[in-house]
């Protein structure tokens, strides 16, 4: 039987009783429909069984109904009441998604989960009473709720999924229950009136970008358990204090583009990796320079490692000079991309390695570096180079020269040696360019 033949004149549509299921995509696309009388009887309404009623208001569905099917009233944009029954134990996927019109909405005791996208895109919804059984709330559950201001979590929480409460721009406050374990990727992404977040106690994760543009955000304390953070999971907090627990050992480099961009970061004092200097976070043990907060200007004292982004040290950006302190031994990256004024380059006779194509493609006029780092494939790419400053030695083999016109055979400049004096000790120039 076609059910969309029993929509009278006046858009309602009442199911015969008898009738066991809605069956998927029964009214879909009908925009007739205006209300629906389900009887006692119906225990399944399939998926996308009312997807698109796009003049359906308002719903009760009876307690007898223990299953309703994915996507059941998506897009159904003028739905603004719904009454879901008692037995269900899931929200399915994608179950009110697109219903920008629905205002509040009681999820029964029974649930347990609410699937993803359940109300994504309820731009109009501003008030969710969730049960306390429930434990799980799915990817991009409530994306785009710009309405919604709170929400009261129940404390049997286990799983928030990425993305959930990604672009609620009207949540100002909300506490995560310490059932909760990880925090996903993107979960308060764009909550751009987020001002204060209730952490668990004891957290094992909290993943990249999770709380990206939070624009409000005031202040965070990491729980303990969380070992690494993502540099992105704060990007975009400009205004945000970050204090990190006992058991944070660092952050997440994979990659070296972003940039650790909060207002403070401070450390507990239990931590014994970590510490804080001229506004960078430095381990301890190994010495190595791992973030740069915005403010930073200099580099701190008796670092062996710099592991920073290509965003990092925006201090440094009009920078004419830049001197890489004696001591470090290994350099990933460096803004050079940013450093437009930048006339002189000058390394460490410690430095022994620097990262894949580290120094590929920038033009700096004069560059100060050791001959073993100068023939090294860090170098091989550089194209502009004008003036090249070998340190530490005070002579130059034949030997020395060879390799490196050999090194760099493919320039087609030609090739100028003399010895200069610049501050303190013996200089040597090669010059790959003519002058």
């Amino acid at each position: 039987m076609d059910l969309k033949t029993l929509i009278d004149i006046n858009g309602h549509a009442e199911i015969p009783e008898g009738t066991d299921k809605i069956p998927q995509r029964a009214f879909k696309d009908c925009k007739e429909l205006k209300s629906i009388t389900l009887p006692t009887s119906v225990s399944v309404i399939q998926s996308s069984a009312f997807e698109k009623c796009e003049s359906l208001t308002s719903i009760s569905i009876p307690d007898s109904v223990k299953r309703i099917g994915r996507n059941c009233f998506k897009d159904c944009q003028n739905l603004t009441e719904v009454m879901l029954p008692q037995g269900i134990t899931l929200v399915d996927y994608g179950l009110f998604s697109g219903c920008e019109n629905l205002k509040e909405i009681v999820i029964p005791e029974g649930v347990t989960n609410l699937g993803d996208c359940v109300f994504y895109g309820c731009f109009s919804l501003t008030s969710i009473s969730l049960p306390d059984r429930l434990e799980v709330i799915g990817e991009e559950c409530f994306y785009g709720c710009r309405s919604l201001k709170s929400v009261l979590l129940p404390g049997g929480l286990k799983t928030v999924g990425p993305g959930a409460f990604n672009r609620c721009r009207g949540l100002s406050d909300i506490h995560i229950p310490d059932s909760v374990k990880e925090i996903g990727p993107y979960t308060f992404a764009n909550c751009s009136s987020l001002r204060r977040i209730g952490l668990p106690k004891i957290m094992d994760k909290i993943g990249g970008r999770a709380f990206e543009e939070c624009i409000a955000l005031e202040y965070l304390e990491i729980p303990d358990g969380v070992s690494v953070i993502p540099k992105t999971a704060f990007a975009g907090c400009k205004a945000v204090h970050i204090h990190l627990s006992s058991t944070v050992r660092g952050f997440d480099t994979k990659g070296c583009w972003e940039a650790l961009e909060v207002a403070k970061i401070t450390i507990s004092a239990d931590n014994k990796a970590l510490s804080v200097e001229n506004d960078c976070v430095v381990d301890r043990n190994s010495r190595s320079l791992i973030a740069a907060l915005p403010n930073a200007t200099a580099f701190p004292q008796n670092i062996r490692y710099i592991s920073l982004s290509e965003r990092a040290f925006p201090k440094f950006y009009d920078v004419e000079e830049l001197v890489i302190p004696e001591g470090v031994i290994h350099v990933d990256c460096l803004p050079f991309w940013k450093m437009t004024r930048l006339k002189k380059l000058q390394f460490p006779e410690s430095l022994k390695s620097c990262g894949r194509d580290f120094m590929s493609n920038y033009p700096f006029p004069s560059v100060s570096v050791s001959p073993e780092l100068f023939l090294s494939d860090h170098f091989k790419a550089w194209q502009d180079i004008s003036k090249v400053n070998l340190i530490g030695i005070d002579s130059v083999s034949d030997e020395l020269l060879v390799k490196i016109k050999e090194k760099y055979k493919n320039q087609k400049a030609g090739w100028q040696t003399r010895y200069g004096r610049e501050g303190t000790g013996r200089l040597f120039w090669v010059y790959l360019n003519d002058q």
